[in-house]
C-alpha cells in the first residue's frame, strides 16, 4: 500500500529580495487574496502561511481581507505556522534576535487570531543554528520544517529529532523536493519525483505545492488536478501541524548540532549589513537595560511599544535574503538604513536614561560645588551595560582644545582612591591643536563609576613600550632578517617581523604561553566563479552538485588565494601610559590596508584596527592567522559549537577559539561572520566584492554591474593568547568589545546616588545575563540569561537586591520575571508562565 502523503498548499513569499518591501507588501496582499479566492472555489484544501509581519501588513492596508483571513483561521482552512516575525537568516542573528522573533510573532498571532504557531517554519533559510530547538520549545513550538540544506548538501533523514545545544529536541522534517511549484507541469514533474522518494522513506512526508518566491500560491488548475488524482496517489490535503501530529508516534533518529550549510557566501556578503545589524542588536539590548535600571530607580514608565517598533525594524531586515546580503542594492541599502535607524533610537533611549541617573549622583563628595570645581577635576560618569565587571577604553573628546594643552598631562581618579593616566590622542576633527583623551576604566556589572579628570598632580606612570628594534647586518650575510618591532606591557609581549609575512608572535608573561603566527598576512582570493550566495561551494555539496549538473560552473571554494597585500611600511604611531600603537600599511592593486596594532597597559591581548580601502572586483580580502589545530570553537546564538577545521567556510558570532585545550588563542571581532577554518590557519573575510544579487556567477556582455564592499571598510579584532580554553572569558570579552561603555559629562552637585554602583551580581562566571527589560505585560522586570560554558550549574542572580537562585542546564536559556510585588517566576520566551515556575 502506498504511504499517505500530505499536500501542503503554500506560497513562499520573499518580502524583499529582487524587489523592495513595498513590492513585497503588495505581493503579500495579492497572494492572500488569491488564496482566499481559491478557498472559496475548492473545498477541502488548506492554505499554509508564516511570518507575522505579512499579516500586520494586511491588517494595515486591507482590514476587510484581514477579517476574512481570521474567519478562515478559525474554521481550520488557513494554517498559521512559524510563530516568527519573518523567516530570518538562521545563523547570523544573535540569540536574542531569535527570541524576539518569537516574542513579537507569537504574541501577534495570539492577539489577532487567538492561536499560537506550533511548528517552526523556515523553509528557505540557508542553515539553522543549534540554539533554535530550545528557543522553539520555549516559544510553544515542538516541531520544525525546513528545506535547506538540501539532500545534495547534507545527509539527513526525512524525519528526525533535532537536538539543540542544551539537549532539548524538536521533531524536524526536511521538505523533500522544495517548497514551490510555479506551474501545473512543474507540479506534475515534482509529484513524479516525490512518489519515487516516498517509497524508500521510513516515514510519511509532505508535498508542498504553490507558486512561490514572488508569491502566488496554489492555482486553480493545480487544485483541480490534485483533487482528481489525490485518492489514487493516496494524497491528503492537510497542514504542517496535522502532519506532525500524525508522525509524532513514529520512532525517528536523533540529529544534534546545527543544520548547515547552504549558501555560505551569505556569511560575508555586504560587510555594511553585517556590522550595522550587530551594532543595532547590541544597542537595543543595552538601551533596554539602562531603561529598566532608570525605571527601578525613578519609577519611569518603560517604553515597551517603542522598543518593540525598533526591534521589528531589525527583525524584518534579518530576513534571510537581506541579512545574507544577497538582495539587490536598493534592499541592501534599506537594510543598512533600518539597522542604523534602530541603533540611533536605542542610543537616544540609553542616553536619556544615563543622563537621568548621572544627574542624581553625588559628584561633590565632602566639599561644596564651588570647591569641587577647583579640587576634584571634571566629573565624568562611565556606565557598564554588561552583566560582568568590564574594563573599557574611555574616550573623552576634545579634552585638550588649546595649543598649549596638547602637551599637558592628565589623569582620571575616583573616590575609591584609584587613579589612572589619561593619554592624549588624535581628535576626530581636523583642528591641529585639539586632542582627545583616553583612559582605562573598570566599571562594575550593570552599573556605573564616577571619575574626575584633572591635570596630573605628580603621579608617575610607565609607558606601554612600542619600539623598533634594529640590528646591524654582518658582512657577507645573505637573506638574513634582523630586527623587529615590539609592543610590550607587564602582561604580554608582541613581536612583529621587519619584513612582510615574517613572524608575528604573542607571549603571555604570566605563564609563558606563546602563539606564533608565522606567515600572518592579508591575502586576496579570486571570487570570479562564485556567485553572491556562494552556491555549491565547500566539499561534499560541490561534488554532489557537479554530479547532478547543478551549479557545475561554480568554484568548489569561496575563492582561492591569488595574491596578497604587500607591506609598504611599519611605524610606531603612538606611545604613552595608556597604550602604544604600531601602524602598518599594505597595498594590492588599487586597494590599500592600514592596520593599527594596539596594546593597552593593562591588557593581555592585542587589538587590531583594520581599515580596508577595497577597489577590487570579484575578489575577497582576508586576514589570515596561521596556527595548527584540528577544530575550532565558534560562538553562535546563545552558546558555542565545535567545528572541524576542514578548509571550509563557516560562520561564527563574536569570537572563535583556536588551538584546542592548551596554548591557543581567542579571536574576537566586531562584525565579521565568515571564516575559513584550516588545520594550519584561520582566515576572516574582511571584504568581498561579489556582484549584488548575482545568482549563478555568470556575467553577460554589455551589462553594467554594481559590486559589494567597494571603498572603506573598517574591522576591529582582539587577539588573546591563552593557556587553556576559557569560554566564559571569551563571551565576556566579546560582549565588552562589541558594546563599549556609556559616558556622561556631569556637573558638580549633591545627589542621593553614590559615586559607584552595581545593580547586578551573578554568582557564576559561566552565566551571562544578556537581557534586562521591562516585562512585556508590565508588572516587573524580565531577565534573560544563559549558560556559556556547556556545563550544568546553580547560579544566584541579584538585581536591585532581589536574589534569584536557579539551576541552569548546559547552554540553557532562562527567562525570569522579577515582579514589582517582590515575587519571582520563570517564564517562557513569550514572557508567559505556562508551568509552575515559582522561584524563591
Amino acid at each position: 500500500m502506498l504511504k499517505k502523503s500530505y499536500l501542503i498548499g503554500n506560497a513562499h513569499i520573499d518580502p524583499v529580495w529582487l524587489w523592495d518591501w513595498q513590492e513585497g507588501c503588495a505581493e503579500v496582499r495579492n497572494t492572500f487574496r488569491s488564496a482566499l479566492d481559491r478557498l472559496n472555489e475548492t473545498d477541502g484544501w488548506i492554505f499554509t502561511s508564516s511570518s507575522a509581519c505579512y499579516y500586520a501588513w494586511v491588517e494595515k492596508t486591507d482590514p476587510e481581507m484581514f477579517a476574512e483571513i481570521r474567519r478562515r483561521v478559525q474554521e481550520g482552512r488557513w494554517s498559521i505556522v512559524g510563530g516568527w516575525w519573518v523567516q530570518p537568516d538562521c545563523n547570523i542573528p544573535s540569540g536574542e534576535s531569535f527570541c524576539r522573533q518569537s516574542l513579537y510573532g507569537q504574541r501577534y498571532f495570539t492577539e489577532k487570531f487567538g492561536v499560537k504557531a506550533t511548528v517552526g517554519y523556515n523553509v528557505d533559510s540557508f542553515g539553522h543554528n543549534a540554539a533554535i530547538p530550545q528557543i522553539l520549545i520555549k516559544s510553544g513550538m515542538k516541531n520544525y520544517v525546513f528545506s535547506r540544506p538540501g539532500a545534495h548538501e547534507k545527509d539527513l533523514p526525512p524525519l528526525f529529532d533535532w537536538q539543540g545545544l542544551n539537549g532539548d529536541s524538536v521533531r524536524a522534517a526536511r521538505i523533500p523536493i522544495g517548497y514551490e511549484s510555479n506551474s501545473l507541469p512543474e507540479l506534475k514533474t515534482k509529484t513524479e519525483k516525490f512518489e519515487k522518494l516516498r517509497d524508500t522513506a521510513f516515514a510519511e512526508q509532505m508535498l508542498f505545492y504553490g507558486v512561490g518566491n514572488h508569491g502566488g500560491g496554489p492555482t486553480a488548475e493545480m487544485l483541480e488536478w490534485l483533487v482528481a488524482v489525490k485518492n489514487e496517489k493516496n494524497f491528503e490535503f492537510s497542514s504542517v501541524p496535522n502532519y506532525f501530529d500524525s508522525v509524532k508516534v513514529i520512532s525517528a533518529p536523533t540529529v544534534g548540532g546545527d543544520l548547515g550549510k547552504h549558501a555560505v557566501g551569505c556569511y560575508s556578503a555586504d560587510a555594511r549589513i553585517k556590522q550595522s545589524n550587530r551594532k543595532a542588536e547590541n544597542s537595543l539590548v543595552a538601551a533596554e537595560k539602562f531603561a529598566a535600571v532608570s525605571g527601578k530607580l525613578f519609577g519611569d514608565g518603560y517604553q515597551t511599544e517603542r522598543f518593540e517598533d525598533e526591534w521589528k525594524k531589525v527583525l524584518f531586515y534579518q530576513f534571510h535574503d537581506s541579512l545574507g546580503g544577497c538582495s539587490i542594492k536598493n534592499v541592501c541599502d534599506d537594510a543598512v538604513a533600518a539597522f542604523e535607524s534602530a541603533n540611533s533610537s536605542a542610543e537616544e533611549i540609553a542616553a536619556y536614561a544615563m543622563q537621568k541617573i548621572a544627574s542624581k549622583i553625588d559628584t561633590c563628595g565632602e566639599v561644596s560645588a564651588v570647591e569641587a570645581k577647583d579640587k576634584l577635576g571634571k566629573p565624568v560618569v562611565v556606565f557598564n551595560p554588561h552583566s560582568t565587571d568590564c574594563t573599557f577604553t574611555v574616550r573623552i573628546r576634545r579634552l585638550a582644545v588649546e595649543p598649549v594643552k596638547r602637551f599637558k598631562k592628565y589623569e582620571a581618579w575616583s573616590i575609591d582612591g584609584s587613579c589612572v593616566p589619561v593619554q592624549l590622542i588624535q581628535c576626530d576633527n581636523s583642528f591641529w591643536y585639539a586632542r582627545d583623551g583616553i583612559f582605562r576604566a573598570t566599571v562594575p556589572a550593570l552599573g556605573y563609576k564616577l571619575f574626575y579628570v584633572r591635570g596630573n598632580v605628580g603621579n608617575i606612570y610607565s609607558d606601554v613600550v612600542a619600539e623598533e628594534i634594529q640590528e646591524s647586518i654582518p658582512p657577507l650575510t645573505v637573506n638574513a632578517k634582523y630586527g623587529c618591532f615590539k609592543l610590550e606591557n607587564s602582561l604580554i609581549s608582541a613581536y612583529f617581523g621587519r619584513e612582510d609575512d615574517s613572524e608575528f608572535s604573542l607571549i603571555r608573561k604570566d605563564d609563558g604561553t606563546s602563539v606564533s603566527f608565522d606567515g600572518w598576512k592579508f591575502s586576496v582570493d579570486e571570487d570570479k566563479f562564485v556567485d553572491t550566495w556562494g552556491h555549491a561551494v565547500d566539499g561534499l555539496a560541490w561534488q554532489r552538485c557537479a554530479d547532478m549538473g547543478v551549479w557545475a560552473h561554480c568554484n568548489n571554494r569561496l575563492g582561492d588565494e591569488i595574491g596578497r597585500f604587500s607591506r609598504k611600511s611599519m611605524t610606531v604611531a603612538e606611545t604613552g601610559p595608556v597604550r602604544s600603537v604600531l601602524r602598518g600599511e599594505w597595498v594590492y592593486g588599487d586597494s590599500e590596508i592600514s592596520c593599527d596594532f594596539i596594546l593597552y597597559s593593562d591588557a593581555d591581548y592585542i587589538e587590531t584596527d583594520i581599515r580596508v580601502n577595497f577597489r577590487e572586483k570579484q575578489k575577497t580580502a582576508r586576514l589570515v592567522l596561521p596556527a595548527e589545530c584540528k577544530h575550532v570553537e565558534c560562538e553562535t546564538a546563545y552558546g558555542h559549537i565545535r567545528r572541524r577545521a576542514l578548509g571550509e567556510e563557516e560562520f561564527a558570532h563574536k569570537w572563535i577559539d583556536f588551538g584546542g585545550i592548551n596554548n591557543g588563542f581567542t579571536l574576537i571581532n566586531d562584525g565579521v561572520y565568515s571564516y575559513r577554518l584550516n588545520e594550519n590557519s584561520v582566515s576572516a573575510v574582511l571584504a568581498r566584492s561579489a556582484i549584488f544579487a548575482d545568482h549563478g556567477g555568470v556575467k553577460e556582455k554589455e551589462m553594467r554591474y554594481d559590486y559589494l564592499d567597494q571603498g572603506l571598510i573598517r574591522h576591529r579584532f582582539l587577539i588573546r593568547p591563552r593557556k587553556s580554553a576559557e569560554f566564559p572569558k571569551a563571551t565576556s570579552l566579546g560582549n565588552c568589545f562589541n558594546r563599549s561603555c556609556g559616558l556622561v559629562w556631569e556637573s558638580y552637585h549633591k545627589g542621593e546616588l553614590p559615586p559607584s554602583e552595581s545593580f547586578m551580581k551573578i554568582s557564576r562566571q559561566s552565566v551571562c545575563v544578556k537581557v534586562v527589560k521591562g516585562a512585556h505585560d508590565g508588572g516587573g522586570v524580565v531577565i534573560r540569561a544563559y549558560e556559556t560554558e556547556g556545563r550544568e550549574c546553580t547560579c544566584e542572580i541579584e538585581f536591585f537586591g532581589k536574589k534569584i537562585k536557579t539551576r541552569f542546564k548546559s547552554f540553557e536559556i532562562k527567562t525570569l520575571l522579577l515582579k514589582d510585588d517582590g515575587g519571582a517566576e520563570e517564564l517562557n520566551i513569550l514572557e508567559q508562565n505556562e508551568k509552575d515556575g515559582i522561584l524563591q
